[in-house]
């Protein structure tokens, strides 16, 4: 019926709007992400100072894991970050 097909036009034109490969991401809301990313720099700085304090205490192996754990820890941050720049995020609310 008619309602059918708007249905239709609509999510094409939602599709073509998409970047490819922005898939779910896209439909987080910006303020959620933002939280995310402070945490994940929060936790990043963190770990390089937990990094940084077991370097200078010689504790080389403990060193290293935390040194793994800021990879990850700033490989999601990317991804989070790339994730949200889809629309501006207003801090000030």
């Amino acid at each position: 019926g008619l309602f059918g097909e708007a249905a239709g036009a609509q999510q094409q034109t939602n599709e073509q709007g998409a970047k490819p490969g922005a898939g779910q991401q896209a439909e987080t809301p910006a303020p959620v992400q933002a939280a995310n990313v402070q945490q994940l720099i929060q936790r990043a700085n963190q770990q390089f100072n937990d990094y940084q304090r077991l370097t200078a205490e010689g504790k080389l192996a403990e060193a290293g894991q935390k040194l793994e754990a800021l990879k990850q820890t700033l490989n999601e941050l990317q991804k989070a970050s790339s994730a949200g720049q889809a629309k501006p995020v207003e801090m000030n609310r």
